[in-house]
């Protein structure tokens, strides 16, 4: 009997957790009122604290140019 083994690291992927804010109409004081999004979240689209992490030590310690961080990230990840 022969065997033959290939050791191969899962996929990566990045996890997109979306924040929804519906805006609502009193009838009362005929003002439109949104709920407030939660602080990591201040604009529309915005990488996480971990990717940003990545990024910064991909470039600092790795010494990488922005270009190659970016390659790296969206080769990586799939995410530009």
């Amino acid at each position: 009997m022969e065997q033959r083994q290939i050791y191969d690291n899962p996929p990566i992927r990045v996890i997109v957790t979306e924040h929804r804010a519906e805006y609502k109409w009193c009838p009362h004081c005929r003002c439109s009122h949104q709920v407030a999004f939660p602080a990591e979240a201040a604009h529309s689209v915005q990488y996480g604290t971990r990717l940003k992490a990545f990024r910064v030590y991909s470039g600092t310690y790795q010494l990488r140019s922005c270009d190659q961080v970016c390659g790296m990230v969206s080769g990586l990840f799939g995410v530009l």
